[in-house]
């Protein structure tokens, strides 16, 4: 994960990347360390917030602005978080 202001960036496998780009998967689940649930600015989403999923193999990307961050809980001391965007 990285962080460009509002804006979150995740890389995804081609397989996955296929269908969420085409709006047939447009959520995905991350397991985040603390530190990077709180520097994202998920757990608040009080402004804006933005996704951008980078293909692995053809690093394309896309943007689209998140809808819903959900904590689905924690493990081994990280968050698991599943986040969706229109």
């Amino acid at each position: 994960m990285k962080i460009e202001g509002n804006k979150i960036i995740f890389k995804s496998v081609p397989e996955f990347w296929e269908k969420e780009f085409s709006g047939k998967k447009p959520y995905t689940v991350r397991l985040l360390s603390k530190e990077e649930y709180k520097s994202s600015g998920i757990h608040g989403m009080h402004d804006k917030l933005f996704i951008e999923i980078q293909n692995t193999e053809t690093k394309q990307s896309f943007i689209r602005e998140v809808k819903d961050v959900s904590l689905l809980g924690e493990f081994l001391g990280k968050y698991l978080v599943g986040i969706a965007w229109r």
